[in-house]
């Protein structure tokens, strides 16, 4: 893929790009190009006059490390790959070293100033500016006119539901969600008492029901998939149990937990905090004081 694009500079101020860390090179090294400056100029840093180039980033490790919400560690390693590349040197300095790089003229300013000349170029061969579509005309002839005596009631919630007879969604399509409570009961019958990947399942979907009845029939195939990745890992069937019954009756993670792939990638966490929750318990009841009768 060749050629370039016009980005504004001002995208580093928005919430969208300074909100989340960076995680990667790729990230970072769009954010040192943004960040280069496009001209000439002298900086005052500390008390201290310093010129930047066209291309030069003068910012510190350290102010990069605080930007991207990182370690400098990460930042070093990153300047010294670039270096290894011949992308960047990294010029030291008195108060802050500057980031220079090698190809800024050749990929930045060349091409933009070729496409600038040519289109003012082309301008000027025109004559006027290039010509665009014309606007939509109003359509001929008379327009008709709603009737004087017609009444328009604004659109809420209460006349939509008198208006056009609107229904809940489980009593929309009645048979497809019986259909759907009826395929999970019987899952959960049949695999309830397995001890595999299937038994969970089925105990996951037994404490949702519970809470919520589901519109949808589950994969239960994937389901399955999920829960053998944490048997494999050496996870024991009888703590994942008990992390399932720990979601399912807590109400932050109830809402959250609603398959079996949300359960093994919250499943650290859950067990930190189910772990946490039965030692307060065990403390509360030893300390709590006995009635000697």
């Amino acid at each position: 893929m060749k050629g370039f694009v016009l980005l504004y500079r001002s995208v580093t101020r928005d919430e969208i790009w300074t909100s989340e860390p960076v995680v990667n090179r790729a990230m970072a090294f769009i954010d040192l190009l943004l960040l280069a400056s496009h001209n000439a100029r002298t900086l005052r840093l500390r008390n201290t006059k310093i010129h930047v180039e066209p291309g030069d980033v003068p910012y510190s490790s350290r102010f990069l490390a605080k930007r991207w919400k990182t370690s400098r560690f990460f930042v070093d390693k990153f300047l010294k790959y670039l270096s290894q590349r011949g992308s960047v040197k990294v010029i030291p300095g008195k108060n802050t070293p500057v980031i220079r790089f090698v190809n800024w003229d050749k990929y930045q300013i060349q091409p933009h100033l070729k496409r600038l000349t040519l289109k003012s170029d082309h301008l000027k061969s025109a004559g006027s500016r290039p010509p665009v579509c014309p606007k939509s005309q109003p359509p001929e002839g008379p327009v008709s006119q709603p009737p004087e005596n017609l009444q328009y009631e604004p659109k809420t919630k209460e006349n939509r539901a008198f208006t056009e007879n609107l229904q809940p969604p489980e009593s929309r399509n009645p048979g497809r969600n019986q259909q759907c409570i009826n395929t999970i009961n019987n899952y959960i019958k049949e695999n309830i008492q397995s001890p595999d990947e299937s038994g969970l399942c089925a105990l996951l979907l037994k404490k949702m029901t519970e809470n919520y009845a589901p519109r949808r029939i589950p994969q239960f195939n994937k389901w399955q998939k999920e829960i053998s990745y944490m048997l494999n890992e050496g996870i024991p069937f009888e703590k994942i149990s008990r992390v399932i019954e720990f979601s399912q009756n807590t109400d932050f993670w109830k809402s959250r937990i609603r398959s079996a792939s949300s359960l093994n990638f919250n499943f650290e966490t859950l067990a930190m905090q189910m772990t946490a929750a039965e030692k307060k318990n065990q403390n509360l009841q030893l300390n709590s004081p006995r009635i000697l009768l």
